[in-house]
């Protein structure tokens, strides 16, 4: 196909992006050769290239198997002598062949995502990085962070490790240097700790961390400061000249300031002449050399500020930093250990290993294929390392005579919180190494097949206006907050004029007498309350007019910002009886069916579970169905039951339901693993034959149990472990065919289309950045690692420009995936805080819309007459109310599910303190636990006695004289109890709060077990008057462990408070002292 060719392809919104990727790929597959290539180790084959050698990279596993489809189904179409419009030029018998080609070597169909690609690399060298060949990918970090934060608080429990110096250091930065208020410090230094972890993990750079370096390098930064601030004194003392009071008081402050002093910000250090800070009488005093040496001052005094912030950014993150790289150096051990790879570091693997001279032919040869064609799709979602470790390859298809093609739309880049770098698009295309192989060829889709011509000549104005430098520079200026520098104005306005540069798009003939709609309405609201309820109001009414106007409840989207949007929106839908399908509504943990399926594989692991247990019993789709009972039944009997096991009262009251549904499993619950109890609980209860419609969820469920079980979670416990942890993220795909309202958020909606495209939320959040960045210091010769802030100047402007360039994006994202109707609802200016809307109200008013406008219409509503009559909202929603009342419990057709709200309360919330006798008993107890514990290495000392006593005492609120009073009475009694011939050999050989079952399930707690050669010993601790049923309370404990041991138990009763040990002697009907 002639020369290296070099193709960059701008492709908006709904104009047959996927289409034209479609096309060129089946233009090289028709040029290439419909064989297997040669082994990539031998020669290259002069007579061209073969099928394999062409690769299509795409951004989701979605898009890489519609253009597989894509391409199959435009073969098998010629094949069969059907037209095709992107396989044309294809004879049938060519079609055909490739087809049994493709078919027959499916896996060498080379269609797959970036990750893939990247995955297949780093597997293909992981004996020389030291990776199992089988790794699995892990896309959470805190997969493998977590073990090796547990290892590191586990390790810095002892005082002579680094690990304990470390942690120390790292909270005095959050107590001291960071000033973090609150007393739970746990999470904050967690998530501190993790948000540095993640960073150096895809940073190849290692920043300064050095205390002593960062203090010498301030200090150094400081007295240059200083020095020019004392130039501007003498400069002006020496000619006489007097300083307003302000600017006296403010270069007094910089004279006497301390490197750890926070500079002063102040408007003196940034006037435009040394005359706005001299009093009136002075003013024509000023010179030249004045003035020069003032520019001096304001420029070091804007640098310092900046040098200031980020030395110490650095210095409050140096420990964790350390930590950091702690953790990074044991990663590759847990890595090989437990056969993991974290996704987020392919990239610098890849990176790493085609970068050497020899390393793309090296690849090659291990992937038993070599490239010729790269196509890379949604170019503008590319990070930088992504494409670092890309450009080996692509520099390779090129200086080989073959093609890159990449295709992007910069307005549509919207995951920059991912690394994605929409600047790439423009950059690669001006790359001197590719460039230098073959020239640039640009091609723009011009069309929109999408969209019917309202919809898009309104788009077409409406972002069409940033296409004007005065109009982008406007919107800038609305974006961004006054106190913006004017660097951040023209860098935002400049992306915004660069990003929709030539954004217009032409309407193809089929859609130019087509009917389209777009309304763009102001909610008339004067508070946040007022504004939701109008939205509903609004939303609920526009549906209502869909559904006369004949449209399926299918044919609508709602897009929505969060997830916390689309479940306020699918609730007000709910309410008025819309079907609707949300992303959280396809989550598997959220699905009743599956719920009551893991709180069985839950009692089947611990039997003792009693919620889970219950949970079986009222789970309809699972239980209640199949037996033909109901939860009103087992409610009623639960209420007259005491507190044993739920289990073990069930089985005895309902034996005949005990041995059908739940003594089968029990027998082999250590002999079949999760996925086979599951598959026969799904068969002996029924569920699929009486729940069809569940059927989606059980399946998808059991590819879960499936996919876990070849990770290695094989027993109950460890599947249940894993299911706590990743279950949340399991979801089913998005049907394609159900008749409901789709709920989605933009970012999810991206490269799909709806007829009608409903957006009803626009305030969306902007708030601060609190990331980290990565700093350059020349002086330094090394980086900074430091918290974003606002004094970091440019580099935090930049990142915030790129966030609000974003937010514009998104909305151009949710206002092209209409196709036939545009609905969307716009606070009214300055009723919110998100400057968005305030860009909205701008670009609307440029666009046309007047003041007293509420409503903007383009285009008419298209009409399509029902056969049938629609029922208006509320009415459906009554009748599906009347039909709940006809219809059996049993029969639930609309399932909600509520998290409960747990409240803890704490001993400091108490207004009232004591040491009641319930109290006293239980810090005598957890004394005694302390004691045991200490003990168990050999002999109890003083010293350990006094800890015990300050450790069980810090669980109760004390003032100080019953705080005396308490830890006098605890010394007495543990005093005595340890003076005893047994306490130290019973403290020192015994088992503290051990469990013992009993007939009824119920699990009870002896305070300490003793086992000797012959015997053994039950030890109970009380306090205050003895009492009966103490001595019933050990005579059930010495019977539990006379049944299960089978030697002679003794049992005492210490009085801790009385300092008396009685021994309890069965059938004697008292005590011994």
């Amino acid at each position: 196909m002639g020369g290296p060719r070099f193709i960059q392809i701008r492709a908006s919104a709904g104009s047959g992006k996927t289409f034209a990727l479609t096309r060129r790929f089946l233009e090289l597959l028709r040029a290439s050769r419909p064989f297997i290539p040669p082994s990539a180790c031998g020669a290259e084959d002069p007579d061209g290239f073969a099928w394999p050698e062409i690769m299509a990279v795409t951004f989701t596993n979605k898009a890489a198997t519609e253009m597989k489809e894509r391409v199959v189904a435009a073969l098998k179409g010629r094949a069969l002598g059907q037209d095709s419009p992107t396989a044309q030029a294809w004879s049938p018998e060519l079609a055909a062949l490739f087809l049994e080609r493709i078919l027959r070597h499916y896996h060498l169909l080379n269609i797959r995502t970036i990750d893939s690609l990247l995955s297949r690399l780093v597997q293909m060298f992981a004996l020389d990085l030291g990776l199992p060949p089988d790794f699995e990918a892990v896309f959470d970090d805190e997969e493998l962070f977590g073990p090796l934060y547990d290892a590191l608080l586990a390790a810095a429990r002892d005082p002579s490790r680094p690990e304990a110096a470390l942690l120390e250091r790292s909270v005095d930065s959050l107590l001291h240097l960071e000033r973090v208020n609150g007393f739970w410090l746990q999470e904050r230094l967690r998530d501190r700790l993790k948000d540095v972890f993640t960073h150096v993990l895809r940073s190849p750079c290692k920043p300064l961390s050095d205390a002593t370096e960062l203090s010498a390098l301030l200090a150094d930064y400081h007295a240059e400061f200083t020095r020019v601030a004392a130039e501007v004194d003498s400069a002006l003392a020496a000619d006489d000249i007097k300083l307003l009071a302000n600017f006296r008081k403010y270069l007094d402050h910089c004279l006497l300031s301390k490197p750890e002093d926070e500079p002063k910000d102040s408007v003196y250090a940034a006037k435009e002449s040394i005359v706005a800070c001299l009093p009136k009488a002075c003013q024509g005093l000023a010179m030249p050399e004045h003035e020069q040496v003032y520019a001096r001052f304001r420029e070091q005094a804007e640098a310092y500020r900046t040098i200031w912030t980020a030395l110490t950014g650095a210095g409050r993150l140096a420990p964790f930093l350390d930590l950091a790289h702690l953790l990074l150096g044991r990663l590759a051990d847990q890595e090989r250990e437990l056969g993991l790879v974290l996704a987020s570091a392919w990239p610098l693997l890849a990176s790493r290993l085609l970068g050497h001279d020899g390393g793309v032919p090296e690849a090659f040869c291990r992937l038993g294929v070599t490239l010729r064609h790269l196509l890379m799709d949604e170019f503008q979602d590319t990070s930088r390392d992504q494409w670092r470790a890309v450009l080996p390859l692509a520099q390779e298809c090129l200086s080989r005579g073959g093609s890159l093609l990449y295709v992007g739309d910069v307005k549509q880049a919207i995951y920059g919180w991912r690394g994605g770098e929409a600047r790439l698009f423009e950059e690669v295309g001006s790359d001197v190494a590719l460039m230098a192989i073959a020239d640039l060829e640009q091609e723009d889709l011009v069309y929109n097949w999408r969209s019917r011509r309202q919809v898009v000549e309104f788009n077409n104005t409406f972002f069409g206006l940033l296409e004007s430098s005065d109009n982008a520079r406007a919107v800038a200026e609305v974006l961004l907050p006054d106190s913006a520098p004017e660097d951040a104005k023209a860098l935002l306005a400049e992306d915004l004029w660069r990003s929709f540069a030539m954004c217009r798009q032409q309407v193809p003939a089929k859609n130019h007498d087509a009917t389209g709609l777009v309304r763009v309405r102001t909610v008339a609201a004067s508070s946040a309350d007022e504004l939701e309820t109008e939205t509903h109001g609004l939303l609920t009414s526009l549906i209502e007019d869909l559904r006369e106007r004949g449209r399926d409840w299918s044919e609508i989207a709602i897009l929505v910002r969060s997830n916390a949007q689309a479940s306020l929106v699918a609730g007000w839908l709910l309410e008025e009886g819309a079907p609707v399908i949300t992303e959280n509504s396809l989550e598997l943990a959220s699905h009743p069916l599956v719920r009551q399926l893991v709180a069985f594989l839950a009692f089947l692991d611990y039997p003792l579970d009693g919620l889970a247990f219950w949970q079986c019993l009222q789970g309809e789709e699972l239980f209640l169905d199949a037996c033909g009972r109901s939860r009103q039944e087992f409610a009623d009997w639960l209420a007259g039951q005491d507190t044993s096991s739920v289990a073990w009262r069930f089985r005895r009251d309902f034996p005949d339901l005990w041995e059908a549904w739940f003594a089968p499993f029990l027998s082999r619950a250590g002999l079949m693993s999760p996925y086979d109890l599951v598959m026969r609980a799904l068969d002996i209860f029924g569920v699929l034959r009486r729940r069809p419609e569940d059927e989606p969820f059980a399946q998808r469920f059991l590819e879960v149990l499936h996919r876990a079980e070849e990770r290695g979670f094989r027993s109950l416990s460890t599947f249940l472990d894993f299911w706590r942890r990743k279950g949340g993220e399991e979801r089913l795909p998005m049907p394609e065919h159900v008749d409901a309202v789709r709920i989605l958020t933009i970012h999810k909606s991206k490269g799909l289309e709806f007829p009608v495209a409903i957006v009803p939320f626009h305030h969306w959040p902007a708030g601060p950045d609190h990331s980290l960045a990565q700093v350059g210091d020349p002086a330094a010769g090394a980086s900074l690692l430091v918290p974003m802030r606002k004094e970091l100047g440019l580099q935090y402007w930049q990142r915030h420009c790129q966030g609000l360039l974003e937010q514009v994006n998104l909305l151009y994202v949710a206002w092209t995936r209409a196709s036939e109707e545009l609905h969307a609802f716009v606070p009214p200016e300055g009723l919110t805080r998100a400057t968005l809307v305030t860009a909205l109200d701008l670009m609307l008013g440029l666009a046309g819309r007047s003041e007293e406008d509420a409503l903007m219409q383009v285009g008419q509503p298209p009409r399509r007459m029902r056969q049938e009559e629609v029922a208006p909202l509320a009415k459906l929603h009554s009748a599906q109310a009347a039909q709940a009342e006809t219809t059996p419990a049993n029969t639930e057709t609309l399932v909600r599910w509520l998290p409960r709200l747990k409240v803890y309360r704490h001993f400091s919330a108490d207004t009232q303190y004591g040491f009641t006798q319930s109290e006293r008993g239980n810090v005598f107890h957890a004394a005694l636990e302390y004691l045991a514990w200490l003990g168990a290495d050999g002999d109890i000392c003083g010293e350990a006695m006094e800890s015990a006593v300050a450790k069980a005492l810090s669980l109760y609120p004390l003032s100080k004289d019953l705080r005396e009073q308490a830890a006098d009475e605890l010394r007495q009694g543990l005093g005595w109890f340890l003076g005893l011939p047994q306490a130290a050999h019973w403290l020192r050989n015994g088992r503290p709060e051990t469990s013992l079952l009993n007939e009824d399930g119920k699990v009870l707690r002896a305070d300490l077990l003793v086992e000797l050669d012959n015997e053994l010993h039950v030890i109970d601790f009380k306090t205050g008057m003895p009492a009966s049923d103490h001595r019933e309370q050990v005579l059930g404990y010495m019977r539990l462990v006379a049944r299960a041991d089978g030697r002679p138990v003794r049992g005492y009763l210490a009085y801790l408070d009385r300092r008396e040990l009685q021994e309890v002697i069965p059938g004697t009907g008292g005590m011994a002292a």
